[in-house]
Parts: C-alpha cells; sequence; structure tokens
C-alpha cells in the first residue's frame, strides 16, 4: 500500500516517489514508524529489528523563525529573508517565504522558497543564489500565479509539490 506520493520537476523531466508505511520494534523494544519505497519495506523493518537499539530524532534547541513554515525546532541553521500572508478565496490562507539553509543536506540548494496554501498545498523551489530566489519571489508574489511552469520560468533548479 503506497503511503504517499511526491511529485517534482528534476533536470527538467517529472519525477514521482511513492513511500509507503512501516513500523517495527528495535533490538531494544522501541516501536518505530518509518517510511521508504515500497520494495524496500521489509528490509528496512529486518535491519531496524535486528541491528537497531534506539532510535532519537536530533534537535538542537535552535529556533530560526517565529512564522512561516519552518518556525520550529530544527537542525538545520536557516534564516527567513521574506515571508508574506495570504487571505481570500482564491488561496483559502497560506504563506510563502524565502529561506536561506546555511547548512543544507548535500546535493540540494540551501535557497528555498516555500509556498502554502490551504486551498492548494505546499511546494518547494530550490534556487542557484539567494537574489535569484528574491527575485523570483518578487515576480511570482506580485503575479499571484502558481505552478510548474511558472517557477521553470523563473529559474528554479528543482520542484517540488
Amino acid at each position: 500500500m503506497v503511503h504517499s506520493s511526491e511529485r517534482g520537476i528534476e533536470n527538467g523531466k517529472e519525477t514521482v516517489r511513492s513511500y509507503t508505511l512501516g513500523e517495527v520494534r528495535t533490538a531494544g523494544w522501541q516501536v518505530v514508524s518509518f517510511t521508504c519505497g515500497p520494495d524496500d519495506r521489509e528490509k528496512v523493518a529486518a535491519f531496524l529489528a535486528e541491528h537497531v537499539q534506539d532510535i532519537d530524532v536530533p534537535t538542537t534547541g535552535r529556533m530560526n523563525v517565529s512564522h512561516g513554515g519552518y518556525g520550529r525546532y530544527t537542525r538545520y541553521d536557516i534564516t527567513q529573508h521574506q515571508y508574506a500572508g495570504y487571505s481570500g478565496e482564491d488561496s483559502g490562507g497560506g504563506y510563502i517565504e524565502v529561506l536561506e539553509v546555511k547548512n543544507p543536506p548535500d546535493k540540494y540548494s540551501g535557497f528555498i522558497i516555500h509556498d502554502f496554501r490551504s486551498s492548494q498545498g505546499a511546494v518547494f523551489a530550490e534556487w542557484e543564489s539567494l537574489d535569484v530566489a528574491l527575485q523570483a519571489y518578487k515576480q511570482f508574489f506580485e503575479s499571484s500565479s502558481r505552478g510548474k511552469t511558472t517557477w521553470q520560468e523563473l529559474g528554479c533548479k528543482r520542484f517540488v509539490s
């Protein structure tokens, strides 16, 4: 059973990844839930049950921003450069923000536009630089249009919805 899927555009091609939910008791008897590719569920469960004592979620106690999508504890060093809230019939409420992740995961850009609208869900777009992200934010926000083509036209490196 597929638990979730992620659609995106990477290097100009549409990608779809699916994930399934699993749950297992570790070697230390800690019950953990996990997501992985559907074909890996049994292997991951077996590995956790045999080789992992327990799992802790790392937190730094760092609170980076007080509102928007990342107004919570995180292990990343994040600066929020722009933020705007939405309201009204078209959006159903939400926000858009430009984030700089100073220690991004390997292979990912640290310049992100995160756009959430309760009527449409969330999207992330990665950008080559902070300047490009800020320019795209301004153009996108002022035009009040949203979609894969628009993000690509504005120069995003990767788009995830």
